[in-house]
C-alpha cells in the first residue's frame, strides 16, 4: 500500500461524516452523488499528493484505485460503524442545512 491508497482509507472513513453535516437530512439522493464526489476527489487528490511528495508521475489507475478504495471504506465503515453506533443520525441532524421537518421533530 502507498501513502494514496492510505489516505484513501482514512478520508473514506470521514466522508460519510462530512456529508451528513453538510446535506439536508431529507436530501438522501444529494448524499449519494456527494458521496460519490468526495470520494473520487480524495482519491484522485491522494495521488496527486503522493505523486507530489514522492516526486513520481501522476498515475490515473492508481488514482482510480485509491478512490474505489475510499468510496467501499466510506460505505462499510457507514453501514458498520457510524449508523449503528448512531454517530450518523446524529451528524445529519446537526448538519448546516437541517429542513423544517427537522425542526418539528
Amino acid at each position: 500500500m502507498n501513502t494514496a491508497q492510505i489516505l484513501a482509507i482514512v478520508v473514506g472513513t470521514l466522508v460519510p461524516l462530512v456529508n451528513g453535516l453538510v446535506t439536508r437530512y431529507a436530501a438522501s439522493r444529494a448524499r449519494v452523488y456527494l458521496q460519490l464526489v468526495l470520494n473520487s476527489a480524495a482519491g484522485f487528490g491522494a495521488e496527486w499528493l503522493h505523486a507530489l511528495t514522492t516526486g513520481t508521475a501522476y498515475d490515473v489507475g492508481s488514482a482510480a484505485l485509491a478512490a474505489l478504495l475510499a468510496l467501499v471504506t466510506s460505505i462499510a465503515t457507514q453501514a458498520g460503524v457510524w449508523a449503528p453506533l448512531g454517530v450518523s443520525e446524529k451528524m445529519k441532524r446537526s448538519g448546516v442545512g437541517r429542513s423544517e421537518f427537522d425542526l418539528a421533530r
